[in-house]
């Protein structure tokens, strides 16, 4: 004869099981960073949560004592009722049976459901899988150490590591957003470019020796204001014999000080001490050196010792956020289509750019503007009139300021490989 209270008891310790099983889905499958924006706006239990699955090899074993636990009392007494109801065939019956009941009511279906609703049903249950891990600490405590002693055995490490998240995790989240929408692809590639920023070395934002405009440490004040008005730039480096030897950077504000005094006073009292970095450096490192130094501008050294460039925190940023430009920026096109596959092209232009535009495949790893490509091809000082015959294209300088290329004529090659 089998007790009501039995039947009842079953039961229960198969709504313990399912109870089990869906805390170990919902717990084990939430996002630490859905849980970490629910402490910040002080949704209820939501830091009894953070707390929990901070350690998630407690929780987790905890979760396993209990289900096991219960699925082992379910299993005994079933085959004490189904013995009791049909002999010793009950035995067959009661595992088949509690093992049909336990995958669809205490397996499949929780876990399903948890699943689903993996937020809402933690934040429900927090409370009362905190007073379980309570309960079961002792056991849990010892369990942990006789795992460890048997791991130890083997060569492994018994220790479940603290939830983490991945720089690779957080892009696949950041594509997610934006395949739903919530999130601009301009907000997405300003991200992608933050992640890069490791990845990113001075050589690869910097202003290179070509195009750096200085003043020598012996020249006077009244030349240094010349070359801020023809420039426009707010600093200059000072440079000593040759742009090699930069020993101080001379910045406008400061010499705005001296325009009543400007004949009694030299460049090197009022220069300010250069800082300088290697062209190696990321510029992740250099931002936070920049804001360790209070300073916007980097003397950039090569292996040598010598000046490769200059680095300014602009260039740094617009790596992230694009161009920033101002009132002295220039404004005509670096690209102007003038014939069929005629262009004419500023030295600034990117021959990456380039490349896309015209369809031509000239080399851009080690030089990324024109200027500096045809300045190496050539070897010498450009003239106006030179002309560079490259595969697929033919370029001619059309302006020079300074000994400096400024305008390229590009006349792209028909098939039968002659200018257009």
């Amino acid at each position: 004869m089998v007790a009501l209270w039995e039947w009842f008891l079953l039961i229960i310790l198969l709504f313990m099981s399912a109870f089990f099983s869906a805390t170990e889905t919902s717990f084990m499958s939430l996002s630490r960073l859905r849980i970490h924006h629910l402490v910040k706006k002080k949704v209820n239990n939501a830091s009894l949560v953070m707390k929990m699955i901070a350690d998630p090899g407690h929780l987790l074993s905890t979760i396993l004592v209990g289900n096991n636990l219960v699925n082992v009392a379910a299993s005994a007494l079933a085959t004490s009722i189904a013995l009791r109801l049909f002999g010793q065939a009950g035995i067959g019956i009661a595992v088949s049976i509690l093992t049909l009941l336990i995958l669809v009511f205490a397996e499949i279906t929780p876990k399903t459901y948890a699943a689903a609703n993996s937020v809402s049903l933690s934040l429900k249950i927090a409370r009362l899988v905190s007073w379980i891990e309570i309960i079961f600490n002792p056991v849990v405590k010892l369990l942990g150490i006789i795992t460890d002693l048997l791991m130890k055995l083997i060569g492994s490490k018994a220790k479940l590591n603290r939830i983490t998240i991945s720089e690779e995790e957080i892009r696949t989240l950041i594509d997610l957003g934006k395949s739903m929408g919530s999130i601009e692809p301009d907000e997405v590639e300003m991200i992608t470019k933050i992640f890069d920023l490791n990845d990113t070395l001075v050589r690869d934002v910097m202003i290179h020796r070509v195009d750096i405009v200085g003043i020598s440490i012996d020249a006077t004040l009244e030349q240094a204001w010349e070359v801020f008005a023809d420039t426009t730039h707010s600093r200059i480096p000072v440079f000593k014999d040759t742009l090699d030897n930069i020993i101080g950077m001379l910045y406008a504000r400061d010499l705005l000080k001296y325009h009543k005094n400007i004949e009694n006073e030299s460049i090197e009292n009022i220069m300010r001490k250069p800082y300088y970095v290697p062209v190696t450096k990321p510029i992740n490192d250099l931002l936070t050196e920049f804001r360790r130094e209070k300073t916007h501008i980097a003397v950039v050294l090569d292996e040598f010792g010598g000046t490769a460039g200059l680095v300014f925190l602009e260039d740094v940023l617009e790596t992230v956020i694009g161009t920033i430009g101002d009132e002295y920026d220039e404004t005509a096109p670096l690209v102007k289509k003038i014939g069929k596959k005629e262009f004419l092209v500023s030295a600034r232009a990117k021959v990456a750019d380039i490349n896309q535009l015209m369809g031509l495949e000239l080399p851009h790893e080690s030089f990324d503007t024109l200027g500096r490509l045809v300045l190496r091809l050539l070897g010498d000082i450009p003239a106006k009139g030179d002309i560079i015959d490259l595969p697929g294209a033919v370029i001619t300088i059309d302006k020079v300021d300074k000994n400096r290329a400024k305008i390229f004529h590009v006349n792209i090659k028909s098939e039968k490989g002659k200018p257009s």
